[in-house]
Parts: C-alpha cells; structure tokens; sequence
C-alpha cells in the first residue's frame, strides 16, 4: 500500500525491493531475507545502511545486465522512502513486536505486487521483460 505511512510497514516493503534487486545482480547462496530478517526487523538502523549500500552495488552491476530493472527498482526504493511522507533521517533503533508484524507485513504485500500480474510497472522499458 503506497499510502501506508507506517515506518516499519514501508521498511518490509523496502526489504523486500533490496533482497529482488540482490537476487537479480548476484547468485547468491544466502540472500539477505535469510542472512538479514531478524536484524532487520528488530533494529533495521543497525541493518539498513549496510543493505543500502549493498544495493547501490548490485543496481550498479544491474546497469550493465539489466538497465531497465535497474531503473525501475531505483523508482520503486525511491517512492518507499520518500511516499507518503519521507522515512526519517534517523531510523528506528528497534521495533516492538507489533512493529515487527508490520515489518513482515509490508515485506510479503510488497513481494505479492511484485508477482500480481495486475500490476504495471513503475516505468515500462523494453530491457525488462524478464522481470518476476
């Protein structure tokens, strides 16, 4: 939900956009749902900067192997952190329970629209026709 303004809600969905775009530039035995869930869902200030700079990293690699994906996914992390109000400078240190349901909450709404045969794209580009 676009409009959910919830920060632990928009931080799943935002995990959900860094763990396709890890998927898509690396092969990776462990993605970061395995490796990251727990910490990033309890204390994601903690967590976040590291997946963050992971993913400028892989769309940089994507640029080279899949241009439109990477333009789309950028859009995508672009609209969570900035819709509907802008996430904080500072993210939380750590998320109560009910935050953390939140959390999973917003990772599985965000990784269903992005398998919705419904959806559109966020910016329709001939290179991405392979995308999930």
């Amino acid at each position: 939900d676009p409009a959910e303004g919830d920060i632990a809600y928009r931080l799943g969905c935002l995990f959900a956009v860094l763990e396709w775009v890890q998927e898509r530039a690396v092969n990776a035995k462990a993605g970061i749902a395995e490796r990251y869930w727990g910490s990033a869902s309890t204390t994601p200030a903690f967590v976040f900067p590291d997946l963050l700079n992971l993913a400028i990293y892989h769309l940089g690699k994507l640029d080279d192997t899949a241009p439109g994906f990477a333009t789309n996914r950028r859009k995508e992390i672009e609209a969570i952190v900035a819709k509907p109000a802008p996430l904080p400078a500072r993210l939380p240190t750590r998320l109560e329970l009910v935050d953390q349901g939140a959390f999973a909450i917003g990772y599985w709404q965000q990784r269903a629209a992005r398998r919705s045969s419904t959806d559109k794209p966020i910016a329709p580009d001939a290179t991405e026709k392979d995308a999930a």
